[in-house]
């Protein structure tokens, strides 16, 4: 179980990271609802202009960011849950991650992403099955030895 769910997060930060310029940053720090849709902060600062929003809509609150963005000095093991995911959201350099997706060559407008991509994701699937020894390679009597290993090992 613990497997499968290091899997599937892995295989969602793939899928976030590729969606950075739509809602990915969102998605990242906050997941999706019960519908797959990304769940969106409950406050952040006035006036500050989040994915999936145009140019000219800028969101608005009648709460202060202080109610969610952790006070200055506080460390993270003190902020709660929310404060974490806000704190991240507002302070990650997210420009890092861009570039890690455009120097793996798999930016939507690099020739072969695709490709790319659907390796990543296979090799994340899959990348486990290597754990289960019913399923590890087996050195064969007329192979033996070989770079050490023994016929059976």
């Amino acid at each position: 179980e613990a497997e499968y769910q290091r899997t599937i997060g892995a295989l969602f930060a793939v899928y976030w990271l590729l969606r950075l310029p739509v809602d990915g940053r969102v998605g990242w720090c906050y997941g999706v609802d019960v519908d797959w849709a990304p769940l969106k902060p409950r406050r952040h600062r006035p006036g500050q202009r989040h994915e999936g929003s145009s140019s000219n809509e800028r969101t608005s609150t009648n709460t202060s960011a202080s109610s969610v963005l952790p006070e200055p000095g506080l460390t993270f093991g003190q902020m709660t849950e929310e404060q974490k995911r806000a704190s991240f959201l507002e302070t990650m350099n997210w420009s890092m991650f861009e570039n890690l997706v455009q120097q793996a060559g798999c930016d939507p407008l690099e020739v072969g992403s695709t490709q790319r991509v659907m390796a990543i994701l296979c090799l994340t699937a899959f990348h486990d099955i290597m754990k289960v020894e019913d399923l590890l390679p087996t050195v064969q009597a007329e192979h033996a030895p070989y770079l050490g290993h023994r016929a059976g090992d």
